[in-house]
């Protein structure tokens, strides 16, 4: 009996121990960042060679080594078109594959999370990538990943940002209003503490951030420069880009094999042919919406628009088309290349000639009912009396 109740005290005891046992335990779900042990995701990066002759004659690469040092680790922007200007140039350029290979212990004092990956690139020549092998720190709250971002200095390189899993995925709950007050609030002090009259402004996007560094005010840039990250709703990094003016010089984004789904579309019409104030909407939903176009029969009505996931798109038909049969398409593309179509008929009937209203028949004065046998009678009296007077006045 002594030996049993031993026993049990002894799992009771073990039991007391198992939680602080397992929270040091590798798992295999992160716990501040969307992602698991062995997820495999591609990031896609592309550059324009062609557009990127007035950042050099203005000699921006170096306005920007001198603030940021990126010809420290060689990933300044002029090196990184020098190193891929060898491959053909298409969209995309390179592959950056990320495999989670293990995820650490949250750390009970900081919430912090190491988790360990295999990345690098991979592209036409070298369709085995090459790859290497790195741990990331990731964090639970808005100060230390900002923080972690260099107070956002880490977008000013596109090698800083395909080649860090830091900023290819963040939590879900970054709170971007923080996050961008933090980052604006850094990078102008550091511009201060280097003794830089430059100028720049860090803005919250609803679901990332965006740096700008407004022309003539960032060294010799006689266009406006736009660093921007766009995260998805699991907080994976959606699109990256880095534009000088309206040029698009560098892009990575999230592949995306995946067409947009139109979730709400118009059905077929018929109107009369006097018909006015008539609309077709429809709406769509991707995680990379990028524009749409709509064709009446073959000719484009609406151009290249940009759409916005799950809000409608509505287009308003003029009125007086002819009678007969007008088809009406739309084509969503998202930012990947994937697209799909919707197509409705709208009928415009022929116009109905009015009706001749036919003229109406007088109505029959009525008759007395049963007075017709007396009115025969008395004519025929009458007519009796006129014969039998005419016969004696000839007598």
């Amino acid at each position: 009996m002594k030996k049993s109740k031993v026993i049990i005290i002894s799992l009771l005891g073990m039991l007391i121990f198992i939680p602080f046992m397992t929270s040091a335990r590798a798992q295999t779900v992160a716990a501040n960042v969307s992602l698991t042990e062995g997820d495999y995701l591609i990031w896609q990066q592309s550059m324009d060679y062609a557009v990127r002759d007035v950042w050099e004659a203005d000699n921006m690469t170096a306005h920007f080594d001198e603030v940021y040092n990126h010809t420290g680790d060689g990933s300044d922007i002029t090196l990184l078109f020098i190193s891929w200007s060898t491959l053909p140039w298409t969209r995309p350029l390179f592959d950056l594959p990320v495999n989670v290979t293990s995820i650490g212990p949250v750390n009970a004092t900081t919430g912090d999370q190491d988790i360990n990956f295999t990345l690098g690139y991979r592209h036409l020549y070298l369709p085995a990538g090459y790859l290497w092998n790195a741990t990331t720190t990731f964090f639970n709250n808005t100060p230390d990943l900002a923080e972690s971002w260099s107070n956002g200095s880490q977008l000013t390189s596109p090698n800083w940002v395909g080649y860090y899993p830091g900023v290819l995925a963040v939590s879900p709950d970054v709170n971007w209003t923080e996050m961008a007050e933090i980052c604006d609030a850094g990078m102008k002090w550091g511009l201060l503490n280097g003794g830089f009259n430059y100028n720049l402004t860090v803005t919250a996007l609803a679901n990332g951030m965006s740096i700008l560094m407004p022309a003539n005010e960032f060294g010799n840039n006689s266009r406006d420069i736009t660093l921007s990250v766009i995260y998805d709703s699991e907080g994976l990094l959606a699109h990256y880009f880095f534009k000088y003016g309206s040029d698009m010089l560098v892009e990575i984004w999230l592949e995306d094999p995946d067409d947009p789904a139109i979730t709400v579309a118009p059905i077929d019409a018929a109107v009369a042919n006097n018909y006015t104030g008539e609309s077709l909407s429809w709406t769509a939903t991707d995680a990379n919406p990028d524009l749409y176009t709509i064709w009446v029969n073959t000719t484009e009505v609406a151009s290249d628009v940009a759409w916005t996931s799950g809000t409608p798109v509505v287009y308003n038909i003029p009125d007086g088309l002819g009678t007969g049969i007008h088809t009406y398409r739309i084509n969503y593309k998202d930012y990947q290349g994937n697209s799909a179509s919707d197509t409705v008929l709208f009928t415009v009937e022929e116009e109905v000639e009015p009706t001749p209203t036919p003229t109406p028949t007088p109505t029959p004065t009525p008759q007395i009912p049963g007075f017709e046998p007396f009115i025969i009678i008395g004519t025929s009296a009458i007519a009796t009396l006129a014969l039998i007077f005419i016969i004696k006045k000839r007598k």
